[in-house]
């Protein structure tokens, strides 16, 4: 049932808490595995389209967002990190994207994750 506009609106809070995963490949199917990745995981994720420009080339990809959300019950830093690392390692092995690296940017640190042995 729709309410109406005279129904209060209730506000709920939650520490905020960003984090960011970034990856080249396929958008079309970065979104693919993260819709399946975010349904299995009972989770709300956002991803945008991206090009990354850098000395010689460039590459599209996908930012990922995760944050906090007041709708579900407060997440620690901790565990945030933990999925976001979860999901990272999911498209990094994922056979159709062929990608070997990605970044994990959180308001403390910077993570490079990469399968390349030579790195």
């Amino acid at each position: 049932m729709k309410e109406s506009k005279d129904s209060p609106i209730l506000v709920k809070k939650s520490y905020s808490l960003t984090t960011t995963l970034w990856i080249a490949g396929d958008f079309d199917e970065l979104r693919r595995q993260c819709l399946k990745w975010a349904d299995n995981n009972k989770v709300c994720i956002t991803i945008t389209p991206t090009e990354f420009c850098y000395h010689g080339g460039s590459e599209r990809g996908a930012r990922i967002g995760f944050e906090s959300y007041p709708r579900f019950p407060n997440i620690s830093s901790g565990l945030l990190l933990k999925r976001v690392e979860s999901l990272a390692k999911e498209l990094l092995t994922c056979k159709h994207l062929n990608e070997t690296t990605c970044l994990i940017v959180t308001p403390w640190e910077t993570r490079w994750l990469t399968t390349r042995e030579e790195d």
